[in-house]
Formats: C-alpha cells, sequence, structure tokens
C-alpha cells in the first residue's frame, strides 16, 4: 500500500470514530433529558397523591363531624 491508501484510511478511520463520539454524546444528552423528565414526572406523581391524599382526610373528617352531629334516629334511617 501506498502512504496515500494509508493516510486515506486513518483519515476514514478517524472520521468514523469521530461520528461515533458524536452519535454517544447526543444518544447520553438524550438518556440524561429522559431520566430529569422521568423524575419530574415521577416527583408530579406523588405530589398529586400527596394532594389526593389530603383530600380524602378532609372530607373522611367532614363525614365524620356530620355524622357525629347526627342523632341516632337520623343515622338510622339514613343507613336503612
Amino acid at each position: 500500500m501506498e502512504y496515500s491508501d494509508h493516510a486515506n484510511l486513518i483519515e476514514t478511520a478517524l472520521e468514523a470514530l469521530k461520528s461515533q463520539q458524536f452519535r454517544l454524546k447526543v444518544q447520553r444528552r438524550r438518556m440524561v433529558r429522559w431520566r430529569h423528565q422521568r423524575k419530574e414526572k415521577l416527583a408530579t406523581i406523588r405530589d398529586e397523591i400527596q394532594r389526593l391524599e389530603n383530600v380524602l382526610e378532609q372530607l373522611l373528617y367532614k363525614a365524620q363531624t356530620t355524622l357525629h352531629q347526627l342523632s341516632p334516629e337520623s343515622t338510622s334511617a339514613a343507613l336503612y
């Protein structure tokens, strides 16, 4: 092989290596972005669960308070 053939081969290999490095860098950025979005989504879900649990607790407290304020006769009539 001549020198120019070796130089072309090395140049081609170098370009392939640069291209692969770029693809890996882009893939890593995508993965980091995906993980970040996933964490945000899970945090949003946890916040919504907490909010709904609080609403449920308030409704249960309100129902218990209302139930205690009723007379035994009206409670019995409401249940049956």
